[in-house]
């Protein structure tokens, strides 16, 4: 009797092992480039390039514009990983059109069912060209 017990514990264990339960959120992206401080002569276009994270379906995108707090006009919200990502690399190519300025920054988060990563960020600066 305590076999046949054992073995029905051990069938539900395993039945809840399975796809039931929600996927968690996916990890925080690595940005690669380009990297900290790097000057971007204005009218550049630029590739930006991050990992692929792990769960994630999705990525959200902005370039900040310090002078007036301004993601919307380079947010991109609803990336799917299948248009971004090869393999492990993601990116997205951007003509910066930016103000002459330090410190401008770009970021990228992931996305899932269950929510989204942490955002990562890299500063920039835009020069003449």
């Amino acid at each position: 009797m305590n076999r046949v017990l054992i073995l029905v514990f051990s069938a539900l264990l395993g039945s809840c092992a399975g796809n039931d339960y929600p996927e968690a959120r996916p990890i925080t992206p690595t940005p690669v480039s380009p990297i900290d401080g790097i000057d971007i002569p204005v009218g550049t276009e630029m590739e930006f390039v991050w990992t692929a994270t792990p769960r994630a379906s999705g990525y959200q995108f902005h370039l900040f514009n310090r002078n007036n707090g301004d993601i919307d006009q380079y947010g991109m919200r609803n990336l799917r990983s299948s248009q971004v990502c090869a393999a492990e690399r993601c990116s997205v190519v951007v003509k910066v059109e930016l103000p002459i300025n330090f410190h401008h920054a770009w970021r990228v988060r992931a996305m899932n069912a269950q929510g989204f990563s942490g955002w990562t960020r890299r500063v920039f600066d835009v020069v003449e060209q």
